[in-house]
């Protein structure tokens, strides 16, 4: 990884820009529980852009069609996904508070869980699987919320169980703010 002040400046301003920093999630049916990886994901029509952040992170660039013109593409999962986050913290604005709470989740996988244990395969704690699930949940409002939001149409979302989350507090996107709420004060607007 390369680590010069200015390229890592860069590279967060464009992740701000165009990068997605968030949780992606899965149904273990099995043990009727989610799990949960970290995803850095970053795409844009211009292959330089992605390739500077190739050349500065490693990685593998992809293209992908989308009907249109296509997007270039280059994502990171894990403890790889936090190396990069960790370096670029001092620099992220628009996405800071993705990229903190990526982090937070990442605590929850540590010695005392072992390796792997973000998989559903290891038999979490409820607190820690309720903290994942706001974890989740807080990176899907500041991410736009869609999924959340189909959930809740389902009424069987994770903020059924939650004690915090982080959701909009405005109906218009554009101005939408984010407010830190327990789930008490949460209601299900249709």
């Amino acid at each position: 990884m390369r680590t010069e002040p200015t390229r890592l400046a860069w590279c967060a301003g464009f992740i701000d820009g165009e990068g997605y920093i968030g949780l992606t999630r899965a149904k273990d049916k099995k043990h009727n529980r989610y799990w949960h990886r970290i995803q850095l994901d970053v795409a844009n029509t211009q292959r330089a852009s992605i390739e500077y952040i190739h050349d500065t992170f490693g990685g593998t660039v992809l293209r992908r069609e989308n009907g249109f013109r296509g997007v270039w593409n280059v994502r990171y999962f894990g403890e790889r996904a936090c190396e990069i986050l960790r370096a670029l913290m001092p620099y992220l604005i628009i996405k800071r508070k993705q990229a903190e709470l990526v982090l937070e989740f990442q605590a929850t996988i540590g010695p005392i869980f072992g390796r792997g244990s973000s998989n559903s395969k290891v038999m979490l704690s409820e607190d820690i699987y309720r903290q994942r699930e706001a974890l989740w949940a807080a990176l899907v409002m500041l991410n736009g919320g869609r999924a959340l939001r189909a959930e809740r149409l389902n009424e069987r979302g994770p903020l059924e169980t939650m004690e915090h989350a982080i959701v909009q507090s405005a109906s218009n996107n554009e101005d939408a703010e984010v407010a830190e709420m327990t789930t008490r004060q949460l209601k299900v607007v249709g």
